[in-house]
């Protein structure tokens, strides 16, 4: 998680990064895929200049993760507007940044976080969903949107568990279409 900048991708790796990324955006290429990128947090391309520097060395689209941008100190909403015509896919998912600012504080790692409940269903973080829904359509946006929530790993045979999750996809759908409403789509 983009706490410590000495943790970053040094200057001198971007080119070699770059050429990787370029190298396997070929490869899909030549199979009539097109390939888009989803930065994360725990990568090498989590915060805004990290995505900014990938599409200024790329030619690959991108998959705008909301949660993980959010927690690693960007707007959705900004970077669809100053992203758009790279944007190919887009991933709605909620985030609390007081929830990563307490783990941070603890000393946690990304499944820290999650266990934590840093990504919870739409309209329980931080994220403004009207806004960045609003965004996408003044842009003009197309493609696929996929309402995702990072949660813990459980078994199947984890009744309680599974319930949550299953509570969790109908407030996250209720959610969405809310603020679907709220942007002017339905």
């Amino acid at each position: 998680m983009p706490a410590d900048p000495r943790l970053s991708l040094p200057d001198g790796d971007w080119p070699a990064y770059a050429g990787r990324i370029g190298d396997a955006a070929a490869r899909c290429r030549d199979r009539g895929l097109e390939p888009v990128f989803h930065h994360h947090l725990g990568t090498d391309v989590e915060t805004p200049e990290e995505v900014e520097r990938l599409l200024d060395l790329t030619d690959v689209s991108l998959c705008l993760d909301t949660g993980h941008l959010w927690l690693a100190g960007g707007n959705p909403v900004a970077a669809i507007r100053d992203w758009s015509s790279r944007i190919r896919q887009v991933h709605v998912k909620d985030a609390s940044r007081d929830v990563l600012a307490r783990i941070r504080a603890s000393g946690g790692d990304l499944w820290d976080l999650v266990a934590a409940g840093g990504f919870p269903p739409l309209g329980q973080g931080d994220l403004d969903l009207p806004a960045v829904l609003a965004e996408l359509r003044r842009s003009g946006y197309e493609g696929w949107i996929v309402i995702e929530q990072d949660v813990p790993a459980f078994r199947a045979s984890d009744a309680e568990a599974l319930a949550r999750a299953v509570a969790d996809q109908r407030a996250n759908r209720t959610a969405f279409g809310e603020a679907l409403r709220a942007a002017g789509f339905a």
